[in-house]
């Protein structure tokens, strides 16, 4: 390839194609984190055991103090007058114990009697409490 128009052309078709790569990769790596994060929450039952934390309380959360989507759920909770017992992971060595005993992966996780919500949805928190109070 002597021709300097050519050498151009090639170059300026490699960078595209890089270009082009790069940004389908970006997408799918921002894709498939948007369907992560925008998730439903998982909704499963538990036994609380002997953890007096978690038992004295009808609403626990098990959060962190620099999580976007427990501050979220903390502004929620305050809005909607619900009583709650914070876990703060981050900051009491007791309340990582017990998220490592109940072997949480996500914060926030809800815990409302038998029932454990790993992730924040105020229309399920809603129901649940409701279900709670009425029994």
């Amino acid at each position: 390839m002597n021709n300097p128009k050519l050498r151009s052309l090639a170059r300026d078709a490699a960078l595209l194609a890089l270009i082009a790569l790069t940004a389908a990769l970006a997408g799918q790596l921002l894709g498939s984190g948007w369907k992560q994060w925008n998730q439903q929450p998982l909704i499963e039952k538990f036994v609380p055991g002997t953890i007096p934390e978690i038992s004295a309380d009808p609403l626990v959360m098990i959060a962190s103090s620099t999580c976007p989507a427990c501050a979220g759920a903390r502004e929620w909770l305050a809005a909607e007058g619900i009583a709650y017992r914070e876990l703060t992971v981050d900051q009491s060595p007791r309340a990582r114990e017990i998220a490592d005993e109940l072997k949480v992966q996500t914060v926030p996780t809800f815990l409302i009697g038998t029932t454990r919500i790993n992730g924040f949805a105020p229309t399920e928190l809603q129901q649940r409490l409701s279900a709670v109070k009425t029994r």
